[in-house]
């Protein structure tokens, strides 16, 4: 995970920073620490320098204070950013399937988030598509097959070196049978395609809104679950995270924006800044408050 990266932004350790997502890894940590996280699509920027994971959804993208922070590094990584058409004032709310998963302070928390930006933006709920309900399996397949080959030799040699999820992980691609692996690629291919022709369809284009994550940061043993993160990464397709609240911990609670498009635009990250400026998240880290 790319939790040290998300931590030391939060807490002001640097301006920003990078992370890698197979899962959630970009989008999950920073949604804990309440600062902006960036998954780009596939293969933009290159990992060309990167160790892999997994090499069909391995994704870098930057962690930064705030999506103009996280919008100029990403100009840096890939400064091929593609010309909007028109802007983006539609944003779809995702309801059903694993996204009804979300505790009931994020809920909350979304709908408070919702009603403010109907002000400003046209908002809808939109069903979550019942092909969505095998994209975790598949993301899993995808990700323990490519794991287990590219940690082959060093697992065989230091396997105590690897926490035990990552060895199960392991030791689950090891164990899958090819066919199963080969059908798992072809769904991804099959399922971006679905995705991309049913809602770029849409009579105007818009952006997809659900939480970041179902819960507030979970405690220490763990980085958190990759529920709401995978599938994105699993389609290939851009998303960002910003903070729209806390839990009664004081805990950061994420929003998180997904485009449709092939690429990221301006006019995404326009809409989004307008997200952020209207939710008006300005609480820092209870930390840092009392440094």
């Amino acid at each position: 995970s790319s939790s040290g990266s998300a931590a030391a932004v939060a807490m002001e350790m640097c301006l920003a920073a990078l992370g890698t997502q197979t899962g959630g890894s970009i989008i999950r940590p920073a949604s804990y620490c309440g600062v902006v996280g960036l998954k780009p699509d596939f293969g933009h920027p290159t990992l060309e320098g990167v160790f892999p994971f997994s090499r069909h959804l391995d994704h870098l993208g930057p962690i930064g204070r705030s999506v103009a922070d996280a919008k100029l590094v990403q100009e840096v990584l890939y400064p091929e950013l593609q010309l909007p058409k028109r802007p983006l004032k539609k944003l779809c709310f995702l309801a059903g399937g694993f996204v009804d998963q979300a505790d009931d302070v994020t809920q909350k928390c979304l709908a408070a988030a919702q009603e403010k930006l109907s002000v400003q933006f046209t908002t809808e709920s939109f069903p979550l598509p019942e092909y969505f309900r095998d994209v975790h399996a598949l993301h899993r397949c995808i990700m323990a097959v490519e794991a287990s080959d590219i940690h082959r030799e060093c697992y065989k040699e230091n396997p105590e070196r690897y926490s035990h999820h990552i060895r199960d992980l392991i030791e689950e691609g090891q164990g899958t049978i090819g066919h199963v692996y080969a059908r798992a690629l072809r769904r991804q291919a099959e399922l971006k395609s679905q995705f991309f022709g049913n809602w770029g369809n849409l009579k105007e284009p818009a952006i997809f809104v659900m939480p970041s994550t179902a819960t507030a940061a979970p405690g220490i043993d763990s980085t958190g679950n990759p529920l709401f993160n995978s599938p994105w990464s699993f389609l290939g397709v851009p998303e960002i995270t910003i903070p729209m609240g806390v839990n009664s911990e004081g805990l950061p609670l994420g929003i998180q924006f997904i485009t449709f498009m092939l690429s990221l635009t301006p006019a995404f990250f326009e809409a989004v800044e307008e997200c952020e400026t209207i939710i008006g998240f300005k609480q820092c880290p209870r930390l840092l408050s009392q440094s």
